[in-house]
């Protein structure tokens, strides 16, 4: 099973997209309602004070494609552009064939180690499992 999210900006902080995702799953997990998981977002982006975000796992986080639409507007003239739309039957034949393949694969490899059929990748479900031990912190942090 996989989730793909597009993020976008003109630069990104070090663990930037680790930790939305971390918060994302969080707030997805453990705060109840929609209304509830916006005003938390929005009372931490408004907050002066440091939040600690749970960090998501590597594993399984893959960056599938940089666009520099900002580069391409101001260096149009100047540059080569950076387009790859006419490869992108080839790119994703790639990604099914090798990259989604090597990630089921190792999957199953570690699943047939355990001896159980897991839904979540063993990193992930061993941070899951981190996320709610914790989620009493967790959630005083982001109540809002």
């Amino acid at each position: 099973e996989y989730v793909a999210l597009q993020v976008e900006g003109d630069s990104f902080i070090y663990h930037q997209i680790r930790k939305m995702v971390g918060l994302a799953l969080f707030l997805l997990r453990y705060v109840p309602t929609h209304e509830r998981r916006v005003a938390a977002i929005k009372q931490a982006l408004q907050s002066r004070r440091r939040r600690y975000v749970p960090l998501a796992p590597c594993v399984g986080l893959m960056l599938e494609r940089v666009v520099f639409s900002k580069e391409n507007r101001t260096h149009g003239g100047a540059l080569t552009l950076l387009d790859f739309s006419a490869a992108e039957e080839r790119m994703e034949a790639f990604r099914q064939r090798r990259i989604y393949a090597e990630i089921d694969a190792r999957e199953k490899e570690e699943q047939g180690r355990s001896g159980s059929q897991m839904q979540v990748h063993g990193s992930m479900r061993h941070w899951l499992d981190f996320l709610h031990r914790t989620r009493e912190v967790w959630c005083k942090e982001y109540s809002p």
